[in-house]
């Protein structure tokens, strides 16, 4: 079995190799065991995952030797299986899995230590990778517009209609030739035809050229955009939409979206109730729409009005979180998968106290393979690096494993030595997160509390928290399938839900995370001091006047982005309270090999009669007078599958 475990991994050994540095032929001088004899003390290690910090001191406990490592690297993972193997021989198998280097020092008193350090060209590349991830988890879709609009030459911003399509290369309906765009313009005019680089700053680049020839292509776009005013902008980010006059746009240009519009009305004979009153634009992660606002009007009453809103422009905005995962699918495209046939499998169980890591589950069952395979393993472990480029739910065979591992990592295999190092290091490095801030945020197995997901928010991309969900839901389907555990019996109406069926409150709260709505009023949230949560908490309402002047702002733009209609922010209450929510269901099934995943969600109503468990969550509400005296107080209601703890 291990002969043809080793025979499989050297015939993929070219294939999946990607740049890992590689065990020199004479082990490291630094680490001379002729000079330090204790590097030759034998020793046998089994940690499916331990900071780089716990485990020199582990080391040099066990040996007293003074092994440190690099601040800027303590938090670092490291996974190993080790059998009776040298020191020495095992911190340099460490240090070239993660392309590190061992520094021999001494202290002010002489003794020598041993020092593990990252090259400076590396944490450079991390630290310029962890900002722009910040900076792009903090960007709103008006930031991104005006980034996309500074690529296009200022002269196309006050065009008139004509002079547009003359210097774009558009026609007429009815022209028969094109013309040929003005030379400015040809580089936004003329897609990209490359492949998606693998950078994350060339990725972004590409993604505001696209969304530039996109503003450019929009007559109606491009000049209302390039002609508003810093105030304007300003209450654009802020409210997510804007109203504006007609006469923002040259009249012929207006002659001709009011023509095409109109068409229809005409033939239905009711184009002359319509009036023209107001353009709105709108803005979110997904898309820039502008309509033209039309009054209708029948007859002389007042009632007898409505409005009806027909779209000019709908731009796709998707999200500038979107930048990352397209990185990972370019990342992904140039992996060649691996298919082993290894005949290595698993064991039957794991311990229950195993599945209670479950963010880290993936590397036990690696140790576990290893340990079958009678290998030594050594490597760095980045738990939501794994999750994402994995691409596929956790398969919990050891040839499954390894082929969800090798789409985000190099495998080596060197002297009875498998060594694991993540593609695109820094990168990894950069999405990672302290054990600490997991320990913090996932205390426990139920909801995530709201402290905890206000800090999520504001650390993680939603590839992230998609990356924690998948761990997540890997867990589960490893307690069904290994502990044979079964799955909850619900009510007869849900039998037509095949597969294993999930329910689990960490999942659906970690989920929550991902609605745009929800992080709205979690950044909302963050604002308030410590008195005004403690006081939401205790049940008391807050009033609009008692926030400050960033607080009302906030609050105004989250009713704003919610409900357009919206007029009394003012004079508005809000409430923070608990609620019984019910859960919704995860289910998998296995489609030709592949799990495959659904989410189903239910009213309360269906869900008691299902018998779907409810879960003690919180529900913001904003307690808003009509603007009609003497109406009863509108209820804005905002439930979440978070908890108040």
């Amino acid at each position: 079995m291990t002969r043809c475990w080793i025979s499989w991994l050297m015939g993929i050994g070219v294939a999946i190799r990607m740049g890992m540095t590689q065990p020199s032929e004479q082990l490291s001088l630094v680490l001379d065991s002729a000079h330090e004899p204790r590097l030759n003390t034998t020793l046998s290690l089994r940690e499916p995952t331990i900071s780089l910090h716990e485990l020199m001191r582990k080391l040099s406990r066990e040996t007293g030797l003074d092994l440190r490592v690099g601040d800027s690297i303590r938090y670092f993972r490291a996974c190993l299986l080790v059998n009776e193997r040298p020191l020495h021989e095992t911190l340099q198998r460490l240090a070239d899995t993660f392309s590190f280097r061992w520094t021999r020092q001494k202290t002010r008193d002489g003794k020598e230590y041993y020092l593990l350090l990252e090259p400076r060209e590396a944490r450079a590349e991390r630290e310029r990778l962890t900002q722009f991830l910040a900076v792009l988890r903090e960007k709103e879709p008006a930031d991104i517009l005006r980034e996309a609009l500074a690529r296009i030459p200022d002269f196309a911003f006050r065009l008139s209609y004509e002079e547009y399509l003359r210097v774009t290369g558009r026609t007429r309906e009815g022209e028969a030739q094109p013309k040929e765009p003005d030379p400015r313009l040809l580089p936004l005019l003329k897609p990209a035809s490359a492949p998606l680089p693998r950078d994350l700053q060339a990725i972004y680049d590409r993604y505001l050229n696209r969304l530039a020839r996109e503003i450019l292509l929009n007559y109606s776009a491009l000049y209302l955009l390039g002609n508003l005013s810093e105030d304007e902008w300003q209450q654009f980010r802020r409210y997510e939409q804007l109203l504006l006059s007609p006469d923002r746009l040259p009249i012929e240009a207006l002659e001709q979206y009011r023509e095409a519009q109109l068409k229809p009305y005409e033939e239905a004979g009711i184009a002359s109730q319509l009036t023209l009153q107001r353009l709105r634009l709108t803005c979110s992660e997904e898309a820039l729409t502008i309509f033209m606002i039309w009054e209708q009007r029948w007859g002389e009453q007042p009632r007898n009005r409505g409005t009806i809103a027909l779209g000019t422009a709908h731009l796709s905005m998707s999200s500038a979180q979107r930048v990352l995962d397209d990185a990972l699918e370019a990342f992904r495209s140039e992996v060649r998968e691996p298919l082993p046939a290894l005949d290595c499998r698993l064991p039957s169980t794991i311990e229950p106290a195993i599945l209670q890591a479950w963010l880290h589950l993936p590397a036990y069952l690696l140790l576990s393979g290893a340990d079958a395979c009678k290998i030594n393993l050594v490597g760095e472990w980045s738990p939501l690096w794994f999750a994402m480029t994995a691409g596929q739910y956790l398969d919990t065979s050891w040839a499954g494993l390894l082929r969800c591992l090798a789409r985000g990592y190099t495998l080596t295999l060197d002297e009875q030595w498998l060594m694991i190092q993540a593609r695109l290091p820094a990168l990894a490095r950069a999405l990672d997160i302290s054990e600490m801030e997991f320990q913090r945020w996932l205390a426990h197995e139920g909801l995530i509390d709201i402290e905890s997901a206000i800090a999520m928010d504001q650390r993680l991309l939603n590839a992230q928290i998609n990356a924690l969900r998948w761990l997540r839901a890997a867990s589960l389907l490893a307690q069904r399938l290994l502990l044979k555990e079964p799955p909850p019996q619900l009510g007869q109406q849900l039998s037509y839900i095949e597969g294993v069926i999930m329910i689990d409150p960490l999942y659906n709260s970690l989920g929550e995370l991902l609605s745009s709505s929800t992080r709205r009023l979690l950044r909302f949230y963050a604002h308030l001091n410590a008195a005004q949560r403690a006081t939401l908490k205790r049940g008391m309402p807050i009033r609009f006047e008692q926030l400050n002047s960033v607080q009302q702002g906030e609050l105004g733009g989250l009713l704003m982005r919610e409900n357009a209609s919206v007029q009394t922010v003012p004079f508005a209450k809000l409430r923070l309270e608990p609620v019984e929510l019910p859960m919704s269901l995860f289910t998998l099934r296995s489609y030709e090999g592949v799990l495959q995943g659904a989410w189903y969600s239910f009213s309360s109503e269906v869900a008691r009669e299902a018998g779907i468990p409810f879960v003690q969550g919180c529900q913001f509400t904003i307690e808003l007078p009509d603007d009609t005296p003497n109406a009863p107080m509108r209820r804005l209601q905002f439930p979440l599958l978070l908890s108040l703890k």
